[in-house]
């Protein structure tokens, strides 16, 4: 149900999102643990999610500069990022899962959000900056999750 929502805020290819689903159902054998560094082995996660913290960072130093123009360039590309990362769900444990869909739902609203903007002190780029904080929270508690597994993630959030 999550997926048709991000579908509807972030278009992408359905190619793309037929390729994660059939990813996503990938068999990976042993404990939750095994599973989970299996999934990160195949997929491209870690670089992925680094990209959308880094994305966040520029769009923060975008914003601080006043540049409503690199603010939009920012945020057009940061969209298309966050359909990559998405692409790599689910993973094999939801509460993982659940985190990265929320995390990437937020991401995507705000993104979507901040590629439109007619100024970097308006409403909309406030509550852009909102939600990419409420989705970095998320992408931290899946960063303490997956690095829980055995997964290292060397991007502090």
């Amino acid at each position: 149900m999550r997926r048709r929502f991000l579908l509807r805020a972030a278009p992408v290819s359905a190619a793309v999102f037929v390729a994660a689903f059939l990813g996503g159902c990938a068999a990976y054998s042993g404990t939750p643990a095994q599973k989970v560094q299996q999934w990160a082995k195949h997929s491209s996660f870690v670089a992925d999610n680094t990209t959308l913290v880094n994305d966040v960072i520029r769009t923060r130093e975008a914003v601080k500069v006043g540049t409503v123009k690199q603010v939009r360039t920012i945020c057009g590309g940061f969209a298309s990022d966050v359909g990559n990362s998405y692409v790599t769900l689910p993973t094999p444990d939801q509460a993982l899962t659940n985190d990265l869909n929320a995390a990437d739902v937020l991401l995507v609203d705000a993104s979507t959000a901040c590629s439109g903007v007619s100024s970097v002190s308006s409403s909309v780029m406030k509550t852009a900056l909102m939600k990419m904080t409420s989705g970095l929270a998320y992408l931290g508690r899946a960063q303490e999750r997956i690095e829980s597994f055995g997964v290292a993630w060397n991007v502090r959030l």
